[in-house]
This record gives C-alpha cells, structure tokens and sequence, in this order.
C-alpha cells in the first residue's frame, strides 16, 4: 500500500495534464524561472492522517491540502494571475475527485490568498482542500 504516494500522483498528473499555457513544477523537480516567464508551482501538504474506522481491517481519513502558486511578472496587475487561478479551478473545483492506484481523492473547496510581491514575482497561491479514505489493508 503506496497511500501518501497515489495522494500526490493523483494530484501530480492532474495539474500536468491539466494542459494550462504555463509551465507546471511539482516538489523536486529542477527548475531555474525567468522573470519573464509565467508559471505554476504545485506542493502537497497533508494534515495529519486519522483513523476512520476501527480494526486491522478499518480506514484512515487522509486530508490536507494541494497548493498551487501561480507567479507572473511583477508590476502587471491581478487579471492574468487571477483569470490562471480560473483555469485551475476549472480543473480543482469542489467535488472534483483524481483517482490513482484505486485511491480516489476528493476536493472539498477551492481557496485563493493575496497576491504577494517578491523577487520579481507576484504570486497568487491557491489552496486546495482535499480527503481521502484508505483501506488499511
């Protein structure tokens, strides 16, 4: 059983094949930006799991976040950056559900934060909020 792995390739092949016009990066990958050229940062950040059943042969309750970090060029405004942030809850909406290896991980809601200025960027970070029950054996 490969839980905490088919929770993050769910999410990792949906955001890639997601097809969005900016390059995708997931956590470790080898990534050197351009200023000048948009894109996406995805991270799994999972709450602690919690048993949802009793027993050897019960379920756990997997929950957490997916975060994804849009980032444009500084200095250009919010309509790109928000109307990317469309885009991907186009794909991340509440009640979406990524299944890998029989693990079926649903979206509960679908957040944005403030945009925030930084090193040339303006990033606007939305948060994902996701569960999954898994059978213990």
């Amino acid at each position: 059983m490969a839980t905490f792995l088919d929770i993050d390739t769910a999410f990792n092949l949906a955001v890639l094949n997601a097809g969005f016009s900016v390059p995708v990066i997931t956590e470790n990958i080898d990534y050197s930006p351009k200023v000048e050229t948009p894109f996406i940062a995805a991270y799994l950040l999972p709450a602690p799991t919690s048993q949802a059943s009793l027993g050897d042969e019960g379920c756990d309750n997997h929950s957490g976040l997916y975060q994804i970090d849009i980032n444009y060029p500084k200095d250009k405004g919010t309509t790109e950056l928000k109307a990317m942030a469309d885009n991907v809850n186009a794909v991340f909406y509440s009640g979406a559900v990524f299944t890998y290896n029989n693990v079926s991980v649903n979206i509960r809601n679908v957040s944005i934060n403030r945009v925030v200025v930084q090193d040339g960027w303006a990033a606007l970070t939305m948060t994902i909020e996701f569960y999954t029950y898994v059978s213990r054996v």
